[in-house]
């Protein structure tokens, strides 16, 4: 059987802090860490710990920003700059780092949300769960990236007070702890960082909205599956999709077993509900929405049809040697369940259809490499069958069927985004009743 169990995170994050959440938490301590930089009452040692947070809390974002892009793999060259020229600021932490650094409180916040998405990814960038490939290769993690860049140039003049402070507080003293090492490294940094943010703002001014089954707000820390004594249970629904998706990216990348019985119950799953959809839809108010409709009903026709023959003789004619486990069929039942399924997880998971029928074309073709599916077959000279690995022939039909349930399976998601309802996934504004909201205890070192 296989359970979830938490992946092994770069530092002690909450469990249940989100990638939102910290996000949140971020702009928070940059809203208090921006009103502080302003204070007049500053002393030098205050302003050059402050300063030294500020350059942490821009070597962090830059480094942030640079693996939503990798991961991403997006074309951006004016924001790929930009997160170059960040990370350049030093990232080490303060002399006196402590609660009342304002900037490394900040830095803090950044890094821990880094390290969420880490969890997400291998050493080489790649994806390692399908929820960071859902959320970053995707409209939203340009989105994230923008957001990430508004952010920037907002604390831009932010530490453009904390120089003038400087000035103030070293006016009639010798001790000058901020030098003009300091003054000239931020100068110079601030004029790029405008430059370059200019032009990933422009890169990034228009952006699609993703009809993901989840925004990189709801993206916790990974959860990789260990073996366990029993079957899986959920709280919800969106608890079920959410293994099923990591089950058939395991499958796929060869991590977990797979079977003819799961790949069936996958298509069974998929014809299941593209026909229950249209009873999740609104009825069209307009013209144009019965046009769209009307549209959307054609897709469905012919993804349902694809679904429905892209398990032809699986468990039949076609069996296997291996099995899947028993929480792939614990989650597919708690899927069809309609008493379950609520319509914000129905269309979650007509979404996830189109991962679904890749990953399982890419399943089917190795598990016949490895001669796992075999068939009947009649041996020469003889007047009986025999079962041995299918031949090339039925694993290209097995594979076309999960092919073409893919694209038809997109045209439906494209459709879908026409007529439903976008899901509401910005950050909360940042008001004085956040300021006022408990701190999530994080303890990482920024500057990784």
């Amino acid at each position: 059987m296989l359970q979830y169990s938490p992946a092994p995170s770069t530092g002690p994050t909450p469990t249940t802090a989100t990638y939102g959440q910290l996000m949140h938490s971020t702009h928070v301590r940059v809203d208090q860490a921006i009103r502080h930089s302003c204070e007049h009452s500053l002393d030098a040692l205050a302003v050059r710990d402050e300063l030294a947070g500020y350059e942490q809390f821009l070597h962090v974002a830059g480094i942030h920003l640079r693996m939503l892009l990798e991961v991403g793999g997006q074309s951006v060259p004016g924001t790929r700059r930009l997160a170059r020229r960040l990370i350049m600021s030093p990232g080490m932490s303060p002399a006196t780092a402590s609660a009342d650094r304002m900037w490394h409180s900040a830095a803090l916040h950044l890094g821990a949300a880094h390290d969420i998405v880490a969890t997400h990814i291998d050493r080489r960038n790649q994806p390692r769960t399908p929820d960071v490939e859902d959320v970053l290769i995707t409209p939203g993690g340009l989105e994230a990236s923008r957001a990430l860049t508004e952010l920037v140039l907002d604390v831009l003049p932010a530490g453009e007070a904390l120089l003038q402070s400087a000035i103030r507080a070293q006016r009639h003293t010798d001790d000058r702890p901020v030098d003009r090492g300091f003054h000239k490294r931020i100068h110079g940094a601030h004029q790029a960082i405008r430059l370059y943010g200019g032009a990933a703002m422009w890169e990034l001014r228009d952006i699609a909205t993703s009809l993901g089954p989840f925004g990189i707000d709801e993206l916790g820390i990974a959860q990789r599956l260990s073996p366990g004594p029993c079957s899986a249970s959920f709280e919800n629904s969106t608890d079920a999709l959410r293994l099923l998706r990591q089950i058939s990216f395991s499958q796929a990348h060869a991590q977990v077993g797979a079977s003819p019985a799961s790949l069936r119950d996958l298509t069974q799953l998929g014809t299941s509900i593209l026909a229950e959809l249209p009873t999740t839809l609104d009825e069209p108010g307009s013209g144009l929405d019965r046009v769209r409709r009307a549209h959307l009903e054609d897709q469905l026709d012919a993804a349902r049809a694809a679904w429905a023959s892209a398990g032809t003789g699986l468990t039949k004619t076609i069996q296997g040697v291996t099995k899947a486990p028993r929480a792939y069929a614990d989650a597919i039942q708690r899927l069809r369940d309609p008493a379950t399924l609520t319509p914000p997880v129905r269309i979650a998971l007509t979404a996830a259809l189109p991962r679904f029928a890749t990953e399982a074309s890419t399943i089917v073709r190795a598990l016949s490499r490895a001669g796992s599916l075999e068939s009947p077959q009649r041996v020469p000279c003889q007047l009986r069958h025999e079962w041995r690995p299918i031949t090339p022939a039925q694993e290209e039909a097995l594979v076309s069927g999960f092919t073409l349930a893919a694209s038809t399976s997109r045209h439906v998601v494209r459709a879908l985004r026409d007529i439903a309802p976008q899901p509401e996934r910005d950050r909360p504004a940042v008001t004085s009743a956040a300021r006022e909201a408990p701190r999530l205890e994080v303890h990482r070192s920024a500057s990784r």
